[in-house]
């Protein structure tokens, strides 16, 4: 499904992310020969002026990387403690092995008294 207003936007998939739907909202507003820096400069500087629909996609897209980051953050932070849990059992049944090891060689061969 093509955009209606020509080649500057892929597909509905690419503008699930805020940043794609920037990228399109800018060309298509250049395609239709609108222009926010003039809208801004025509009502005297005003930061009001013109379109906010990329500067509001940008923050769409920002909430999102960071809630993105926490989640990865956590994932990090389980897979760390699984890890060092799997490390101190493994290290536990490394040493039962081998007292097991030295008391059976120690009862197969016991020492010649000197």
């Amino acid at each position: 499904m093509e955009s209606i207003k020509g080649n500057w936007c892929i597909s509905p998939v690419k503008l699930a992310c805020p940043v794609c739907r920037v990228k399109c909202h800018r060309r298509g507003a250049i395609q239709n020969g609108t222009n926010g820096f003039e809208a801004f400069k025509v009502a005297d500087f005003d930061p009001a002026a013109g379109d906010r629909e990329p500067a509001r996609l940008l923050e769409e897209a920002a909430r999102l990387i960071a809630a993105d980051t926490a989640a990865v953050s956590a994932q990090t932070a389980a897979a760390a403690s699984r890890a060092a849990t799997l490390g101190y059992v493994l290290m536990f049944a490394a040493f039962v092995c081998g007292l097991a090891g030295a008391m059976l060689f120690n009862h197969t061969h016991p020492a010649s008294p000197c």
